[in-house]
């Protein structure tokens, strides 16, 4: 079969390439196939599952990169599972959706006088 290289994603080469593809030539960029097949990739689930498991690397990849647990500064299981949880619960907080404006405090009262989605500050419910 024969392969083509980035030249099938050029717009100016449609033309060029559009009769090889009828010959069976395709591009040249998926390196690996899917070890995955579409008995599995078809079910609804599987897609919802790929969803919830792109959310939890996210919080694995702050907890690395913000959070200071790519390498441990500290000794022992103990000292060590008190750093993850303390970042994990500092991940939770930065994560966490902003109090509603009238929750306690009213907007005459409160510091800023803005509502939390007036902020602009990113959560959860503004990243989905």
């Amino acid at each position: 079969m024969l392969r083509l290289r980035a030249i099938a994603s050029n717009l100016e080469a449609a033309p060029l390439v559009a009769p090889l593809w009828g010959e069976g030539a395709r591009n040249n960029t998926a390196r690996h196939p899917s070890a995955i097949d579409g008995r599995t990739t078809r079910h609804p689930g599987y897609g919802v599952s790929q969803r919830k498991r792109k959310r939890i690397e996210e919080i694995f990849g702050w907890l690395k990169t913000v959070g200071g647990c790519r390498q441990t500064r500290l000794r022992g299981l103990a000292r060590v599972g008190w750093m993850v949880t303390f970042a994990t619960a500092v991940y939770n907080l930065v994560d966490a959706e902003p109090p509603h404006p009238n929750a306690g405090l009213t907007a005459a009262r409160c510091h800023h006088g803005r509502t939390p989605a007036a902020s602009g500050r990113p959560n959860r419910s503004t990243l989905r």
